[in-house]
């Protein structure tokens, strides 16, 4: 709220101060008795020295500035107090005012605890949303590992296939069987299989050099062999058909005439052909021979395929037990090894042992050769000098005759 001046010592409608306080000086009290009053009024005035006149004069200047300078403050004050209340009346009309257009205009908690709870209500959804958030890599690394896989079974059936071409006729006799979760995959890698030579005949087709432009000559020569091949099957396809319809006239001829021969009535029109077909009927279930030939030929896929199951279980439990056996193998060998160098530790030990043993013999036996031969050049030394001497007595002697 603006205000036409400042604001000192606004009282509120509790009796509380508010803006600038200022003390208030307090009047000094006279305390003195009847005697010193009458004595203060009836006393003479004091003489003084015209030597200090100037200075009383300078002095009552002073005193003369001072108490204008209250007169002036309280003047101020006045006005101050008038603007004051004035400004009370003012803040307190636009109060009553504001609380009538609007009785929650000051109704600061509720604004702000509302506030708060938008906040936390965008924290909330933001949280959600994060919550929602799926990673970012994590799609992309699964697929490539899927697809690491897939590329491995197809190695192993490679292997396995080799293995098959290999091995040729020897277990051609062996029931084979085939479960429906291999043939999803051998669908599954013959359908990436062709993603991946299409992908391939994308990139050479889109590749702009010459050499690249030759190569897709050669290719679609290449394939006229194909096309001529996919020809020869949709001939062989056209033969079937023919075949097929003959075979079904035929088969109406045939029910014709054991009708005919069971004396049934059978209507023909202009074209010798039978009208109503029903007519043909026997009691009892009628199978045609188309029926019961592609009945037959059912019978047979399924045959087929039930051999080709057991086949390839019985190959995947052969290749499991080769591998357990080449397990069991390794891990025999690693025993085996172990064992071995366990073996020729201890024996080096051993040997270094006994080696040791052999050179301290060794040792003692020198230090006692060399003993005894010291002990036999002293006795040798003694045997001399007592020859020695002998020699001289008896030289001695044969001098001492010849005198």
């Amino acid at each position: 709220m603006a205000s036409t001046g400042s604001l000192r010592n606004v009282e509120g409608a509790s009796g509380k101060k508010y803006g600038l306080i200022m003390p208030v000086k307090s009047k000094k009290v006279n305390i003195s008795f009847g005697k010193n009053k009458k004595a203060n009024l009836n006393s003479k005035p004091i003489k003084v020295n015209p030597l200090f006149s100037e200075l009383n004069d300078e002095e009552d200047e002073d005193e003369d500035n001072l108490s204008t300078l209250a007169s002036s403050r309280k003047n101020i004050n006045l006005e101050l107090r008038a603007m004051t209340k004035n400004a009370s009346k003012q803040v307190e009309a636009e109060y009553q005012k504001a609380i009538e257009e609007d009785p929650n205009v000051y109704d600061y908690d509720e604004v702000y605890d509302s506030m708060k709870r938008d906040e936390l209500e965008r924290k909330g959804k933001h949280q959600n949303k994060d919550e929602k958030k799926k990673p970012k890599y994590i799609a992309s690394l699964l697929a490539s590992a899927e697809r690491r896989k897939k590329e491995q079974m197809r190695i192993m059936e490679r292997r396995i296939q080799k293995e098959r071409e290999e091995e040729g006729d020897k277990y051609k006799d062996k029931e084979m069987f085939v479960t429906s979760a291999y043939k999803e995959q051998q669908d599954e890698l013959r359908r990436l299989e062709e993603e991946e030579r299409k992908k391939e005949g994308k990139n050479e087709s889109n590749k702009g050099s010459m050499t690249g432009f030759y190569r897709n000559i050669l290719n679609s020569r290449a394939h006229d062999p194909i096309k001529l091949k996919t020809n020869e099957d949709n001939d062989k396809k056209e033969l079937n058909k023919t075949k097929e319809s003959e075979e079904e006239e035929s088969e109406e001829e045939d029910q014709l005439k054991e009708a005919l021969n069971a004396g049934k009535k059978v209507a023909l029109n202009d074209d010798n052909e039978i009208i109503d077909k029903r007519q043909l009927l026997n009691a009892g279930l009628n199978i045609s021979k188309k029926k019961v030939k592609s009945l037959e030929k059912e019978r047979q896929e399924e045959r087929k395929r039930r051999e080709e199951e057991r086949r390839r279980a019985y190959e995947l439990k052969k290749e499991e037990e080769r591998k357990k056996r080449e397990e069991e193998r390794k891990r025999r060998e690693a025993i085996k090894e172990q064992r071995k160098r366990a073996y020729e530790y201890v024996q080096s030990q051993k040997m270094e042992k006994i080696k040791a043993k052999e050179a301290e013999i060794q040792k003692q036996k020198e230090e006692l050769q060399r003993k005894m031969s010291k002990r036999s050049t002293d006795d040798s030394i003694s045997d001399a000098k007592r020859r020695y001497l002998e020699r001289k007595k008896e030289k001695e002697r044969l001098a001492a005759l010849k005198k």
